[in-house]
């Protein structure tokens, strides 16, 4: 399949609102279908320039690489490839997605080639208060990822139910400020970038980053609230720019599943996640209806132990518990991080370790037969209750104390609440059916609409429940 050979007029884009007036990524400009130059025809790469906002004062264009499988038969998924600070748009990247059976565009965001702005110019690094923040590179570059979808979008070749996003480094940084500002997309995995760089990064120096325009406007956890896609985030215990604590608050934010891939020593590099198998697979499992990555449904921790449940249809090959030692997060590169081994309970499907005793921060880390890992979420003890519970992919949002009604809707969307049993009891809210766990992950019961447990039936202390969908009510045990 070639794409035809097609050059169509060029012309400024129009802005339909301001940041002042509504979203600042909401300008339908961006959902629109660029217009772009064909570069060359000779394929099976092709070179593209497509339009783009304006970048101060001058029109914006992007170059890009653009690929399809060969001999491909009926529309086909699609990756958007965004690359980090060092690096530039790379065909080789687009090339490992192309041998796998996707279509996949990769554009520069540095300013080389034919677009404008250069990415380390400092007018483009500092969003001031007196700058007109569409005149930054944040939002060029966010809009160039955007952009590179409604290209996407607007070919016969593609398969619009099946488009995903992966970025790296910076990349990465703009994939999770993308999975919020564009919800068309049905996956994002941010590989080593995150938001609340501000907090604690490489960054976190005196620069323009940590201004405050920044902090409100473009720092991703501004945006990931939007996102509802599965996501997988990427990275290593000792990433040299992006630590954990900042990761952890960052897919905390998001709406939809995500999925955890984090290794000790995983390493910075640009190309490293060209060949990392559990990102294929993760996006296989969506595009393709390959078997899922290992899903955590449950897991729980005390100050001595941690364990987890979990859904595979994959052999497992081993678990590792991963801990740190020091709690100290603005040294988080030195935090002393070690493994060890976990038990696997294939009866059960559960795993298990116990903590070591000056463990800090802990979490899992789980193999299936082709090595691919997913890991559970962190578990800070300095931030963390010392035991606890969580469930369905999800962190626990909210502490309920000292009340004896459970708040409407709380919790919602499957996510659990701590309750804080008083002597009184609570009553259930009135349209659900929830299931209640102790924090040692012990099943207790369930509660009818209406019904109300009192200190008898459920003894003072701190548990979790979970509504049930009123579909799932039948299978309830």
């Amino acid at each position: 399949m070639y794409l035809p050979v097609l050059l169509r007029k060029l012309h400024l884009p129009l802005l339909f609102c301001s940041f002042a007036h509504g979203y600042l990524f909401d300008d339908q400009h961006l959902f629109e279908a660029p217009d772009f130059i064909l570069r060359d025809s000779l394929g099976p790469m092709y070179t593209i320039n497509y339009e783009n906002v304006p970048y101060q004062g001058r029109m914006g264009m992007v170059q890009a690489h653009y690929s399809l499988p060969h001999n491909a038969s009926g529309p086909v998924p699609a990756m958007v490839l965004v690359h980090g600070a060092t690096c530039n748009a790379d065909s080789g990247w687009v090339k490992h997605w192309v041998d796998r059976g996707y279509a996949a565009i990769a554009m520069d965001l540095n300013g080389r080639h034919v677009s404008y702005g250069r990415y380390w110019d400092a007018e483009n690094w500092d969003a001031g208060e007196e700058m007109n923040y569409k005149d930054t590179w944040y939002y060029y570059a966010t809009a160039a990822v955007m952009r590179a979808n409604s290209f996407l979008r607007s070919r016969p070749e593609i398969d619009t139910t099946r488009i995903g996003v992966i970025g790296i480094s910076w990349g990465g940084w703009l994939t999770s400020i993308v999975a919020g500002a564009d919800t068309r997309f049905d996956l994002a995995i941010p590989v080593y970038g995150c938001g609340f760089i501000h907090e604690n990064s490489k960054w976190i120096t005196p620069d323009p980053i940590t201004s405050p325009s920044y902090i409100n406007i473009f720092d991703p956890k501004n945006h990931l609230p939007q996102a509802t896609m599965p996501m997988l985030w990427v990275s290593g215990t000792t990433d040299c720019c992006y630590p954990a604590d900042s990761r952890r608050k960052s897919y905390a934010l998001t709406k939809g599943e995500y999925c955890l891939a984090e290794r000790i020593n995983y390493g910075h590099y640009c190309t490293q996640p060209y060949s990392h198998e559990t990102i294929y697979a993760f996006v296989n499992s969506h595009f393709k209806s390959e078997d899922k990555l290992p899903k955590f449904t449950r897991w729980g921790w005390t100050q001595d132990s941690l364990w987890t449940e979990y859904e595979t249809t994959r052999a497992l090959k081993k678990a590792e518990l991963i801990y740190a030692t020091n709690a100290d997060w603005s040294s988080w590169k030195q935090m002393g991080w070690s493994d060890k081994g976990a038990v696997i309970d294939t009866l059960h499907t559960r795993i298990s370790a116990a903590l070591p005793s000056n463990a800090t921060v802990v979490f899992f880390v789980v193999y299936d037969e082709h090595d691919r890992e997913v890991s559970t979420p962190h578990i800070d003890f300095s931030v963390d209750p010392p035991a606890g519970i969580r469930t369905y992919n999800r962190p626990l949002p909210v502490t309920i104390s000292k009340q004896q009604t459970v708040p409407e809707g709380t919790p919602h969307h499957g996510v659990p609440s701590i309750l804080f049993i008083p002597s009184n009891g609570i009553r259930q809210p009135s349209h659900r059916l929830i299931r209640i766990w102790r924090s040692d992950g012990a099943f207790i019961g369930q509660m009818q609409a209406g019904e109300v447990l009192n200190s008898a039936q459920l003894p003072k202390g701190i548990y979790v429940y979970r509504p049930v969908d009123k579909q799932a009510q039948s299978s309830v045990r």
